[in-house]
């Protein structure tokens, strides 16, 4: 695959990707037009208990099978190898070092960006790059930290709500519910060949 004029990045533990995670990438490249939307599993999420996540190989390994559903989409392992916390920070600054770019999109969610003020260099990372905000319709408009960063570029974008989470497709593999509708097939298989979330 050529070298991205156009590069979006949607960061998460990932733990397991859903079709959420998917549209949203898919959506903010249509909206954008991304040549690629890079999923990046956390290595080592700063914001939660390590003890509690799938190994990080596992979700990227996941994140690889849901790539597959869009040829715009791919998984990388920036932060699945680089040692100690994961920060959106360091991510962009080698990404944007790696491809030689002056800029990219940085995909988020509502809920996370509505945190943004709690994350390393913050301040930094919105002037470094571009933010997609996803949110689903009806969703309250965002502002925070990021309205007040001078040169900040920050993007709302609406997309049709998709009832899913990561936690609730581990509590419906725990009581042995079908998950088929909320994640990739890829992923759906390969959960239930490695037996993850019993």
């Amino acid at each position: 695959m050529a070298s991205p004029r156009r590069l979006g990045v949607l960061g998460g533990t990932f733990d397991p990707i859903h079709n959420g995670h998917v549209l949203a990438a898919a959506a903010a490249a249509d909206a954008f037009s991304l040549d690629r939307v890079l999923l990046v599993p956390c290595g080592e999420p700063p914001h939660k208990d390590p003890y509690g996540i799938t190994p990080a190989e596992h979700r990227y390994a996941m994140c690889v099978l849901a790539a597959e559903s869009d040829p715009r989409l791919a998984a990388s392992r920036i932060e699945v190898d680089r040692p100690g916390p994961s920060y959106a920070y360091d991510t962009v600054v080698g990404l944007l070092q790696q491809y030689g770019l002056p800029d990219l999109y940085y995909i988020t969610g509502t809920d996370s960006f509505s945190l943004i003020g709690t994350w390393h260099r913050y301040a930094e990372l919105l002037r470094l790059c571009s933010f997609v905000v996803v949110r689903r319709p009806g969703a309250a408009p965002g502002g925070g930290p990021a309205a007040a960063v001078e040169g900040s570029r920050v993007h709302y974008l609406d997309i049709p709500g998709v009832e899913v989470s990561a936690s609730d497709v581990r509590t419906r593999i725990r009581r042995g519910e079908s998950v088929q509708s909320l994640v990739p097939a890829g992923v759906e298989r390969y959960i239930r060949d490695q037996g993850l979330y019993r």
